[in-house]
């Protein structure tokens, strides 16, 4: 039902889109304006990742109205190249379908591969952590994410948007750096202010929970202690120690329990359960058919098997290439011309021309 869904969903949004016959720390900063026409390409990475996205992945052009043709699935890896123009950078896609085109940068991600602070927010992100891209100048990114906190009344912070280096990120973390300061743990019961520095502005609110927060103790210094929040990514920065205020200012004070302390150790919080921890799933049923699942229950259309080096043309341009032998579904018929729905596996679908002697009966 999933595959079929999904399969109706591309078909119109194919018809909609296509013409009649074809389809530690950085310093703080302000977000960099649109690179104007002939400036550098940011110093991009090798590859990132595709993210979560409705429209399609790849499209002609930069301009608004490009016609879109191929649809990536979320985590696959795709290498951007070249200068952002109007929002959007020249990728290629690696695989038994190659691709090309033009992508939006905000429907891209970053697996973070060494760690840092998303200046100028308290955002701290560690190796295997992952931020949205926004867009890029230069050697900078600029990004958008959110601490995950392992609490059901919780789960996540706001999202916040700064910079972090382009060479911070990836589409995976083989050969990524350290991961996170270790630090002992305590419990922030009341509703907390976390600032910049001690004493400094505040950037983020601790709420009060129950349970409560756990953070973890990363400096200490004059009755203020630097803390982490989250499982990853973080947030990082300053509340103050319990007892460091005034007496007339106690009643002010926020609550920090430390759980190593043996006086208050009855008020210590067990353990909050892990809403991400990876949990048992049945295993899906077997599908009759080798058909990727985007292509399966196209069952009122004919269904092709595409040779090994065809080409996928849209708009007079060859946007992909079978490196394997591949599926097509038959869209539309011009000639010895044939516009399909084409795949190898669920990774990567393209809609375009193909000539009809690639397309072979399955």
């Amino acid at each position: 039902m999933r595959a079929a869904c999904l399969l109706a969903f591309l078909l119109t949004a194919c018809a909609r889109e296509a013409p009649p016959r074809a389809p530690t720390e950085a310093p703080a900063a302000s977000a960099p304006a649109a690179p104007a026409r002939g400036e550098p390409a940011p110093a991009w990475p090798a590859s990132l990742r595709v993210g979560e996205r409705d429209a399609p992945t790849l499209y002609r052009g930069s301009r608004a109205g490009a016609t879109g043709y191929a649809w990536i699935a979320p985590g696959e890896a795709l290498s951007p190249r070249g200068a952002v123009r109007r929002g959007r950078v020249r990728a290629v896609v690696d695989g038994p379908l190659r691709l090309r085109g033009w992508t939006p940068v905000a429907g891209l991600e970053g697996v973070v591969i060494r760690r840092g602070r998303v200046a100028p927010t308290p955002l701290f992100v560690v190796p295997g952590d992952v931020v949205r891209l926004v867009t890029a100048r230069g050697e900078l990114a600029v990004v958008r994410g959110a601490a995950r906190f392992a609490h059901p009344a919780h789960p996540r912070s706001d999202e916040l948007e700064g910079q972090i280096p382009l060479a911070h990120l990836g589409a995976a973390t083989s050969g990524g750096g350290p991961a996170g300061t270790p630090g002992r743990p305590i419990l922030i019961h009341a509703r907390t202010p976390l600032l910049d520095r001690p004493g400094g502005a505040a950037v983020w609110e601790i709420p009060a929970l129950d349970p409560p927060l756990t953070a973890t103790v990363l400096r200490e210094t004059d009755g203020w202690l630097g803390v982490r929040l989250g499982m990853g990514p973080h947030l990082v920065g300053w509340i103050r120690a319990p007892g460091s205020a005034r007496k007339k200012d106690a009643g002010t004070d926020p609550e920090v329990l430390d759980p190593w302390d043996r006086d208050r150790q009855g008020h210590v919080q067990p353990a909050v359960q892990d809403p991400w921890a990876p949990r048992e799933e049945a295993e899906p049923e077997a599908a009759d058919s080798d058909l990727p699942p985007r292509l399966r229950d196209a069952v009122v259309r004919p269904v092709w098997q595409v040779a090994p080096g065809t080409r996928v043309v849209v708009e007079g341009a060859t946007v992909a290439v079978f490196t394997a032998p591949g599926h097509g579904v038959e869209l539309d018929r011009d000639g010895d011309r044939v516009e399909i729905l084409g795949a190898v596996d669920d990774t990567a679908t393209v809609r375009g021309w193909v000539p009809s002697a690639a397309l072979s009966p399955r």
